[in-house]
């Protein structure tokens, strides 16, 4: 059966922005001119016989006295706490947790009696605590309304006399399934809801939490105070495999609320395992190799072991590893993995140390370096034949220690001859290989005892001008296969006949002749003779042909020539330091500028035919560059002589000899 109950208001405080400090709580009669004007009322006590019976509807009444915008909008918003008419000021009165209630958009001529329909159900909140009156627009027009007297603003309740709505309703229980891990704190959540509106609004007081381990096992209950929602259950708590927990609510009525029993496992997760590398990858054997996983498990536990298993068919597994503990990585040590294409898996464990499942199998590639090369010698002449054996060679290095280093040579010859000559002596020789994945085997070696057999004695001369010109002879007329001509100490050519020419030498020379033997390699060397090449002026000497031109003559009475000397530097500013520091390249630079004059014709064409010719520059102060004649600057006087001007810059220019061509 449904009645209605009226509520008038008995009490008002009108607050104002303007006045923060201050409010009007007496009088018949307020204007609200602003967004910002507050009108706060409150209402009489609802009878004993009505609180907590279903409200099923709600209509709040005002006295419009005045408005200037009757098609504005006014909100009334349900206070969520008391006020006190005499203190309550702008300043004071905070201005959150309002929960719209009433609205009613226009009014129409005042003075009238205006009903806000309900907006909302939260009535229980608006008769306790009354109620906010305030414009919802931001730019709204003033409006006047009856605070008191006879036309006050009231409440009309309808409420259900036959419908209690004492008791709350338990909801969204969490966690209400599956597994929990009681090796750490267990957060456990509720809502308490109200079934339909009432006066006071009904909320829950208190709360207890409870648990069992079953439906046999003892009951622990824990209080939890006001209307929190929650309730914490430190790590190692709950033991066996299973709990249930339940809640008991007690509203404000007095009336209490019992959850159902919710089971949740306390068993662990079974985990899984995945495969971070090897995964694909081509590992070097011959080092350490680490393997990595992730342990993946749904209540988040730790690793508690871990075991590692590798097949070379995804056939056959054997054991690689067992850890021990939280750690997700392994690593095997060098050399114990052998080569090949190799899979493998990893299984972790729960902290009930219960095994998850195998991970998917992971391919990967052994790889190691070659085993060090049976090194042999296969001649022990002065150009010693070095011979080994490997089955994985795409490169490789051979080493004469102390004396020679080849470099990487690429290919699977396994004979090397030495390209230079050996003195007599005990050497080692070092040979190394490289794999089809760029990896070195160690070094194997071999011992070498050279032993010469010489030929008859060679007899050297040389000759020094602008070119040093070498003679030599064998005692007896002998006639070596071919001959190999020295220069301080390098290699420079190789001839049949018994005279060479050096045009690229300056300055104090020495000079040797090898006389060598093609079959045994055997050979002799010759006297060393020492000579001084110079000019008596700049000469320009074709490296092609051999031609030398004298330049003796210039158009300047005294004549000079230049020479420049340089070394690529560059100046670094680095953060802490004072001043920049300085950075040397390897890499030099060298020119000779030369001005000369000619008269004749044919010495200018001499002159003019080595533009873009590889030549040699002398000068009388024992300077040389070698390079090439790229640019020939020409002035003519009139026909008397005609002078020119060029740089030459010293090149990269070698010689390289060939000792088996």
């Amino acid at each position: 059966m449904s009645t209605t109950q009226s509520l008038y208001s008995k009490a008002f405080a009108f607050l104002d922005s303007d006045n923060r400090g201050s409010n009007v709580h007496t009088g018949s009669q307020v204007t609200l001119r602003t967004y910002e004007s507050r009108l706060l009322v409150k209402f009489e006590s609802l009878p004993d016989q009505f609180r907590f019976k279903r409200i099923s509807g709600a209509q709040l009444f005002f006295y419009f006295l005045a408005t200037e915008g009757s098609y504005d909008w006014y909100d009334a918003h349900a206070n969520t706490k008391e006020f006190d008419e005499k203190t309550v000021t702008w300043g004071t009165w905070n201005e959150t947790g309002y929960n719209l209630v009433f609205q009613r958009k226009g009014v129409g001529n005042a003075p009238v009696w205006v009903e806000f329909p309900s907006a909302s159900i939260l009535f229980g909140d608006a008769v306790t605590y009354g109620i906010r009156l305030q414009s919802s627009l931001l730019n709204a027009k003033p409006f006047t309304v009856q605070t008191s007297g006879a036309n006050r603003p009231y409440l009309v309740l309808t409420i259900d006399e036959s419908a209690t709505a004492d008791t709350l309703n338990i909801s969204s229980m969490s966690p209400n399934a599956g597994a929990i891990d009681k090796y750490h704190d267990v957060l456990f959540t509720w809502n308490s809801t109200a079934p339909y509106p009432c006066a006071p609004r009904l909320v829950q007081a208190s709360a207890t939490f409870q648990w069992r381990t079953g439906p046999s096992g003892t009951i622990h209950s824990h209080s939890v105070s006001g209307n929190t929602s929650s309730f914490t259950v430190p790590a190692g708590t709950f033991t066996g495999t299973s709990i249930q927990w339940r809640i008991v609510v007690t509203a404000n009525s007095g009336k209490t609320t019992t959850s159902d029993w919710v089971t949740l496992s306390t068993a662990d997760a079974e985990s899984t395992a995945a495969i971070k590398s090897p995964k694909g990858e081509i590992v070097d054997v011959s080092r350490p190799v680490a393997f990595a996983w992730a342990h993946i498990i749904s209540t988040g536990t730790a690793q508690t072991k871990a075991e590692l298993q590798i097949s070379a068919d995804m056939q056959t597994w054997t054991a690689l590893a067992t850890v021990t503990g939280a750690e997700t990585t392994y690593t095997a040590p060098a050399n114990t993995l052998g080569s090949g294409t190799k899979y493998w898996r990893v299984r972790t464990y729960n902290t009930d140390n219960a095994a998850g499942a195998w991970s998917d199998a992971a391919e990967f590639i052994c790889v190691g370096a070659p085993a060090a090369p049976a090194v042999s010698i296969k001649s022990q002449s002065p150009r010693p034949v070095i011979g080994w054996q490997s089955s994985e060679q795409l490169a490789y290095q051979v080493e004469i220690d102390g004396v020679y280093s080849s470099g990487t040579y690429y290919g699977t010859d396994k004979t090397w001859t030495a390209p230079m000559y050996l003195e007599n002596g005990e050497y080692i020789v070092r040979v190394r290989v490289q794999n089809e994945y760029a990896m070195w085997s160690p070094w194997g070696s071999a011992a070498l005892q050279v032993a010469n057999t010489a030929g008859p004695a060679i007899n050297l001369t040389a000759e020094a001008g602008d070119t040093v010109r070498l003679s030599w002879s064998a005692a007896g007329g002998y006639h070596y296969n071919f001959y190999l001509i020295y220069r301080n100490g390098k290699l420079i050519a190789k001839t049949q006949e018994l005279t060479y020419t050096d045009l690229r030498s300056i300055g104090s020379t020495s000079y040797q002749v090898r006389g060598c033997f093609a079959e045994s390699s055997n050979y002799r060397l010759s006297n060393t003779v020492e000579v001084t090449a110079s000019v008596p002026c700049v000469t320009l000497i074709d490296l092609d042909s051999g031609d030398v031109l004298p330049l003796p003559y210039s158009a300047s009475t005294h004549r000079t020539t230049g020479r420049n000397l340089s070394r690529g530097v560059q100046s670094v500013q680095l953060a802490g330091r004072r001043y920049p520091t300085i950075e040397r390249s390897m890499h030099y630079a060298e020119t000779i500028s030369v001005a000369c004059a000619f008269r004749e014709a044919e010495d200018c064409a001499a002159l003019e035919t080595l533009v873009g010719k590889m030549v040699t520059v002398k000068t009388p102060e024992g300077k040389m560059v070698s390079g090439c004649l790229s640019v020939l600057a020409a002035t003519a006087d009139g026909g008397f002589y005609t002078t020119y001007q060029f740089d030459v810059e010293q090149a990269d220019v070698e010689e390289v000899v060939d000792i088996d061509s």
